[in-house]
């Protein structure tokens, strides 16, 4: 395959959106957290509304999550670690049992242990949904089972233990 070939070969791939093909989307930043704009396509074509005033010159924030996206399909498809709320899941490869979470910032420890999935379907969708989602993490978490929270430790204690480094060893590579 000829250069010219590859290349836009290379970019309906990355930058495709099911059947279309949405070049202008890379002017947009993806933020669940500071969304601004939404995003709409149906049979008529596709659309980005401002969904608060958006001052001239600010820049555009959507989400490129989709339905259900997991914060590690994100990164797959588009190379980076989104910002919050993150929502990691994984299926346990023993007892096949599936959990997942949902981290809404590093600073406050909002994590939603299995939340539900009219949690996970509002992000990318709804303004606010940090302050939301924070205001009832609590709730829902105090009604997790201590099964699901055993299941929980237990996973990320084994993905933890997995890893080549350690917190630290990370830190001085990045500091270096």
């Amino acid at each position: 395959m000829e250069d010219p070939e590859r290349q836009s070969l290379h970019a309906a791939i990355t930058r495709g959106a099911g059947m279309r093909f949405l070049p202008l989307y890379d002017m947009f930043n993806h933020d669940n957290g500071k969304l601004n704009a939404l995003t709409k396509g149906d049979e008529f074509g596709d659309s980005i509304v401002a969904v608060v005033d958006i001052k001239a010159g600010s820049d555009i924030f959507t989400s490129y999550k989709g339905s259900g996206a997991t914060s590690l399909e994100i990164f797959q498809k588009y190379g980076f670690v989104e910002g919050y709320p993150q929502l990691w899941a994984w299926k346990d490869p023993v007892s096949l049992r599936e959990g997942s979470f949902l981290c809404l910032s590093d600073d406050d420890g909002g994590v939603i242990i299995n939340p539900t999935e009219s949690m996970t379907a509002d992000a990318g969708t709804v303004i606010g949904l940090i302050d939301t989602l924070l205001a009832g993490a609590g709730t829902h978490n105090s009604n997790v089972s201590m099964e699901e929270l055993e299941q929980f430790s237990n996973h990320f204690n084994g993905c933890l233990q997995s890893l080549p480094t350690t917190l630290a060893q990370d830190t001085d590579i990045l500091n270096t």
